[in-house]
């Protein structure tokens, strides 16, 4: 009976994990959670269901069954590092660390640890390392960990680009278009290469060759909010409002709720000096926050320009209940009393 039980499990595991080859998660589970019904402490199918339950995005899950396996076998290496990966998901950067770095030792002092060749797994965690060093703002320590990927593989693209969001982050940025430069040698259509690429040029003023970085990124991925905001602040730099205006609503297109976006619209309308749309926007963004004490403000800067003083006065009577010390209320409550005063 043993053995029968032992063929059947193999055979579910091998099936299995030609499911997940293949990227059907949640079949490769049913099978696995039969192969658990047949050996519940089976270290294989419980690692195979955790990496489906992390591809499925389900990481609190997956972390539970890596945690049974590595209780049984702390050295577990396919489990570490499925786990560090589903904390990494999750935004728990320390532990991401604690993980990898034990990956690493372990690493040093034996190569079988895991199903990957000993060079690919030093290169997987390490650049598991450095995301999450970067992540915690620890941009140093971060390039470190992709230098030394970068010895084992001079031309690991995620690497590459990692190296140059660190070196972004530091204001290195003439340091960072080199990096970017070096990954688009190798790969032409990188988006996030484009997209850092057109940061860095940006923050070192270099509008003109920005603008073509920004364009290029925009020809692969054309409603990519992030890199229509940084055409939008490149446009507000350069003063060109009015185009700034047909692709704040392109944005507003996809996300139509998007605060940055709509006060960004706001500080447009406001230099173009059209208060009518100014205080329609700040309509939209009191519809998400009605308590917001700066649209509130600015509405009220806008009625007063379209001669509506009272309204303006009833809004900024709204701001003071909500800070009843706003100085910005105060002052512009006071000139607007004044006015209606003396007429």
């Amino acid at each position: 009976m043993k053995r029968l039980n032992d063929e059947k499990l193999k055979i579910k595991i091998e099936k299995a994990r030609s499911l997940i080859s293949s990227g059907v998660y949640e079949e490769a589970i049913v099978i696995l959670n039969e192969a658990l019904e047949i050996d519940p402490d089976n270290s294989i199918a419980l690692y195979n269901k955790g990496f489906s339950l992390n591809e499925l995005g389900k990481y609190r899950e997956a972390i539970a069954l890596h945690d049974k396996v590595l209780k049984k076998d702390p050295k577990n290496g396919n489990s570490l590092f499925s786990k560090a990966w589903a904390l990494n998901k999750l935004g728990r950067y320390r532990d991401v660390i604690e993980i990898t770095d034990e990956l690493l030792e372990m690493n040093l002092k034996d190569s079988d640890y895991c199903l990957w060749p000993r060079e690919t797994a030093i290169v997987d965690a390490l650049s598991m390392k450095g995301f999450a060093l970067n992540a915690l703002g620890r941009y140093i320590d971060a390039r470190e960990c992709f230098d030394k990927v970068l010895e084992i593989d001079p031309k690991n693209i995620g690497a590459l680009n990692n190296k140059g969001l660190s070196l972004n982050n530091l204001g290195k940025y003439r340091d960072s278009v080199d990096i970017y430069d070096e990954v688009l040698g190798i790969s032409p259509q990188d988006i996030y290469a484009l997209k850092n690429k057109g940061r860095a040029l940006k923050n070192l003023d270099r509008d003109k060759e920005a603008l073509e970085v920004i364009d290029k990124a925009l020809e692969i991925e054309p409603k990519s909010i992030e890199v229509l905001k940084n055409k939008i602040f490149l446009f507000v730099r350069l003063k060109k409002y009015e185009e700034v205006l047909i692709i704040l609503r392109e944005v507003l297109d996809i996300d139509s709720k998007d605060i940055d976006v709509l006060y960004c619209k706001v500080f447009t309308l406001n230099q173009l000096q059209k208060y009518q749309e100014l205080s329609d926007v700040l309509d939209e963004i009191l519809e998400i926050n009605p308590n917001d004490v700066d649209a509130l403000n600015s509405k009220a800067f806008a009625l007063k320009n379209l001669g509506k003083d009272h309204e303006a006065l009833e809004t900024l009577i709204k701001v003071l209940k909500i800070d009843s010390k706003n100085t910005e209320a105060l002052n512009n409550a006071g000139i607007i009393l004044n006015m209606l005063n003396k007429k």
